[in-house]
């Protein structure tokens, strides 16, 4: 199964919720991009984009069992979601376990002391400007008490998500058939 393989069997995995399906694609496409210009090797890159597309695996059971996505819940709930996805993928074992390793700890900064010279340990999220006024916007209606219009205002945001995710779709559709 090919890497394009594994992003259209997320995409199915996620049930039509394009915010999540619209963040894979971006962690996918910000991974491959750095992994490219990073000239890794063959098979690390492959475990890099493999990662990016499933690294949220957990986060709907998370929503669904605990109320919240935290960083914690997800490495309590991911390997058995990671090992299931990767079933009869093609992925060898050992690629399988470092896939999972990395999906399991990507919220995971334990044993991570940052002083071995010339290396930093950071986190980055990267988005776009509608991406970001998204985000705070969906965050405010989500948690503050005293939003008048919730429900027309969530949907608008739902129609947003949707032309965002559509559009970075057709961004990478165009990007892909210049190469």
């Amino acid at each position: 199964m090919t890497v394009n393989d594994m992003i259209c069997k997320m995409i199915a995995q996620a049930g039509g919720n394009k915010h999540d399906i619209a963040h894979f694609l971006k962690v996918y496409t910000y991974a491959r991009l750095i992994g490219e210009k990073e000239q890794l090797d063959v098979r690390t890159q492959e475990t890099l984009e493999i990662t990016a597309v499933i690294h949220d695996i957990a986060c709907p059971l998370c929503w669904e069992k605990y109320g919240n996505a935290s960083g914690k819940h997800q490495e309590q709930e991911s390997a058995p979601l990671v090992e299931a996805f990767l079933e009869d993928t093609g992925v060898d074992e050992a690629m399988k376990e470092r896939i999972s390793y990395l999906v399991c700890h990507h919220h995971t900064y334990e044993d991570v002391d940052g002083n071995l010279p010339g290396k930093y340990y950071v986190e980055i999220q990267l988005r776009t400007i509608a991406m970001d006024t998204w985000a705070e916007l969906e965050h405010k209606i989500r948690y503050k008490k005293d939003v008048a219009n919730r429900e027309v205002i969530a949907s608008e945001l739902k129609r947003c998500a949707d032309e965002l995710a559509s559009c970075d779709l057709s961004m990478q559709t165009i990007r892909d058939l210049i190469r």
